[in-house]
């Protein structure tokens, strides 16, 4: 998809009123989700480093998506690990 065209997407689902509820109340669980989703498309299109970088935003936001390193770990996708660790303070 275009750029254009996941920048519209993101903007109207910014602008969904239960997004902006989730989010006014302090709920981080739409963020932490769309964070994991990223992750997960990055990788599966063989991008180690975006992935594991995403990860990382989603392990900062809360830390249950743990498991997903050593699901990392044990396929030998090192380059995500490596990037997981070094974006995670």
């Amino acid at each position: 998809l275009p750029v254009v065209v996941v920048a519209a997407i993101a903007l109207i689902l910014v602008a969904w009123p239960a997004v902006l509820l989730d989010l006014g109340l302090g709920q981080l669980t739409t963020p932490m989700l769309a964070a994991l989703a990223g992750a997960q498309l990055a990788l599966v299109r063989q991008r180690q480093v975006l992935g594991g970088a995403l990860l990382a935003l989603s392990l900062m936001i809360k830390p249950i998506a743990w498991p997903w390193l050593l699901v990392l770990a044990m396929d030998r996708q090192w380059r995500a690990v490596g990037a997981c660790a070094v974006c995670t303070p």
